[in-house]
């Protein structure tokens, strides 16, 4: 198709591909806050923003190749004519000029709806946000630029409060893949970033609403994009939306030294308190939709953290961490004694997720949780959930090793009866179990 006629293009004469690209963003976007010349359609500025998507795909460039991100000693003067694509791209979305200094808050850089009409068409919003993503290299080379232009519109209404809801569920997937490489430079920012982002971490864990209508037609798009998650995986917890909290984590979890230790302790055990007694109140409610959303959104939150910072430099953030683990427990005892549809089961799998994410993350400190979700897990009876205790004991037995002694000793016998119940009615025609089934049988005589 089109694309594939573009690329081959763009391989075998890049000049050529990059002069008719700024030549088509020159017409499709405006410049100082006045509309195009030509009054481009939304079509025209979609297929222009993704025409720069394109060229990045494995393109010999620092704003884009992976392991030369143009910011060490003697590379950032190194020629980046893709990164100055981005550059023009990027001033010119909300109006700006090229020549101007970048904006100095992120306020300065939210959307100005009468300099660009097109940039919250669902699919002109989609292909900008992708673009960021993918340079985010060209980002860190000229931060001082580029940052909080980027950021607002990750933030804003063009991003992940944009009225559409796969739109904005998109926007929080590409936030975190965009924040995890630049969380240093955005720790020069970060209070403003995290006050930008509380209204949308928050509302990230409650029900989808009701999408809008989609705005335009979706036929003609140029880039493929994800279409988020639908309500029904949203329900059982895979919700893109909840990529905000794995965003939030890689910022609170910077070592960076502009981010005071009381600041960051701090932050952390306001969003996880805020998790646990969400949780709690769906959990009453009898709500298993939030209650997967929120044992997500703390795994989430984790993976921003060292287990390094989270255990030795400060461990009050991994307890903070941690401590979610107890109320999903309760949540599971609560949702099997209803045993009403999938929600048992689903947030079972959502638990253990959580745990072994703490095992990784939080290691000792996650060990006091284990008896009692062992216990909780098996009590179901089924035979998933029974493998699952058991792949729970091997990456214990891996982590702690000889201090695993007392938790073998208290919950391994009854799993290993359990278990041998289990396979009874697998057993050899004469009533005895053999080979593995024997194993098992016998171990779980032993006195």
């Amino acid at each position: 198709g089109t694309s594939s006629l573009f690329r081959t293009v763009a391989r075998v004469s890049p000049a050529i591909a990059l002069g008719a690209v700024r030549d088509a963003l020159a017409a499709a976007l405006p410049n100082d806050g006045a509309l195009s010349p030509s009054g481009a359609s939304w079509q025209q500025v979609e297929a222009a923003v993704s025409a720069v998507h394109l060229l990045g795909e494995g393109a010999n460039d620092p704003a884009v190749k992976p392991g030369a991100d143009g910011t060490a000693d003697g590379l950032l003067s190194k020629a980046s004519p893709l990164g100055e694509l981005f550059a023009f791209v990027v001033t010119r979305w909300n109006g700006g000029d090229l020549s101007a200094s970048g904006p100095k808050t992120l306020g300065e850089a939210t959307l100005r709806p009468e300099a660009n009409k097109a940039a919250t068409h669902r699919l002109v919003a989609l292909a900008f946000l992708e673009t960021c993503a993918r340079y985010h290299l060209a980002v860190a080379r000229h931060p001082q630029t580029l940052l909080l232009p980027v950021l607002a519109a990750f933030l804003d209404a063009r991003g992940a409060r944009h009225p559409d809801a796969e739109v904005a569920a998109r926007a929080c997937y590409l936030l975190s893949r965009f924040v995890k490489p630049l969380r240093q430079q955005i720790a020069a920012v970060l209070p403003e970033a995290l006050n930008a982002m509380e209204e949308i971490v928050l509302n990230a864990v409650e029900p989808l609403s009701n999408s809008p209508s989609l705005q335009g037609s979706t036929s003609g798009g140029t880039v493929a994009v994800g279409k988020g998650t639908g309500n029904a995986m949203a329900v059982a917890g895979n919700d893109d939306r909840l990529y905000a909290y794995e965003a939030l984590g890689f910022l609170l979890g910077t070592e960076d030294v502009k981010l005071p230790e009381e600041a960051q302790v701090s932050l952390t055990e306001k969003a996880c308190a805020r998790l646990r007694q969400r949780l709690e109140t769906a959990s009453n409610a009898g709500d298993a939709g939030t209650c997967a959303r929120c044992i997500v959104a703390c795994a989430n939150i984790a993976k921003g953290f060292s287990p390094r910072l989270a255990t030795e430099i400060r461990p009050r953030i991994g307890a903070a961490l941690v401590a979610g683990l107890a109320p999903a427990t309760a949540c599971l005892a609560r949702f099997d004694a209803a045993a009403v549809g999938p929600s048992a089961g689903v947030l079972r799998q959502r638990v253990v997720a959580y745990f072994q994410r703490m095992v990784q993350g939080v290691g000792r400190l996650a060990f006091p949780y284990a008896a009692p979700l062992v216990d909780r897990v098996r009590a179901s009876g089924g035979a998933d959930d029974l493998k699952e205790c058991f792949v729970l004991c091997n990456q214990l037995c891996a982590t702690f090793k000889k201090e695993l002694a007392l938790f073998a000793e208290t919950v391994t016998p009854a799993l290993i009866a359990q278990t041998a119940a289990a396979l009874a009615p697998f057993a050899s025609p004469d009533g005895h179990a053999h080979g593995v089934l024997g194993v098992v049988s016998r171990v779980a005589d032993v006195p």
